[in-house]
């Protein structure tokens, strides 16, 4: 099975506590991209505001979440193309009226 298959996501799927720490998600964001598209015809285009900092999450979930994502794009793009992930400050408001994705927006 490939990499970021369902299986692959046991933390997911058997009901474990997350392993949190402070981590840079923009870091984790553009490592993950890059590794995940190495050797593939993709690029990632990533677009990250600079004000954002750090956040409490679980490293290897994330990371799985962002690779099974770009996995998915790869094998939906077999001609090549570009994996387009921005990463931006979204209110947490209940009508979600400021987290709208934007068109061509693949990751928030």
């Amino acid at each position: 099975m490939p990499p970021g298959s369902p299986t692959n996501c046991s933390p997911f799927s058997k009901g474990g506590a997350p392993l949190k720490k402070v981590a840079s998600v923009s870091d984790l964001l553009q490592h993950a991209a890059e590794f995940s598209l190495h050797g593939s015809n993709l690029r990632a285009a990533i677009e990250i505001e600079d004000h954002l900092g750090k956040a409490e999450i679980d490293v290897g979930q994330v990371e799985q979440v962002i690779n099974a994502l770009i996995i998915n794009a790869r094998e939906a793009m077999p001609n090549g193309g570009s994996v387009n992930c921005q990463r931006r400050e979204c209110a947490d408001r209940r009508d979600g009226a400021d987290c709208r994705w934007k068109p061509g927006a693949t990751s928030k």
